[in-house]
């Protein structure tokens, strides 16, 4: 989540471009990706359950944002001092909670 969150250093338009989508869709992606990180908390790991405000089809597609996101993370540049097997894992498991979380809204693809 964070790594999407930081990509707004770019140009808008430039990324909206990059990531395939509209200006708007971009915005509204952006919109629900903070809500979402506001719901779920500012924090590494949620400190017991958390309540999840979004409506299901919010919810489901900055789901689907972020398990895209784990599947392509591994393989861009990074700059962590973390070991590549544990950095792999890490996102694989991310890959998980999301198909877990969009299996449980009923909406795995999109």
């Amino acid at each position: 989540m964070l790594r999407r969150l930081l990509v707004l250093a770019m140009e808008p338009r430039e990324l909206a471009r990059v990531e395939g989508v509209s200006l708007e869709e971009l915005c509204v992606g952006f919109g629900e990706d903070l809500r979402l990180m506001e719901d779920v908390g500012w924090v590494f790991e949620a400190e017991g359950p958390v309540e999840l405000t979004m409506a299901p089809q919010e919810l489901a597609r900055a789901l689907r944002r972020l398990r895209d996101d784990a599947r392509r993370a591994p393989g861009e540049a990074h700059r962590e001092q973390e070991p590549e097997a544990e950095r792999r894992e890490r996102f694989r498991h991310g890959e998980r909670t999301c198909e877990e979380l969009l299996a449980r809204l009923g909406t795995r693809e999109g």
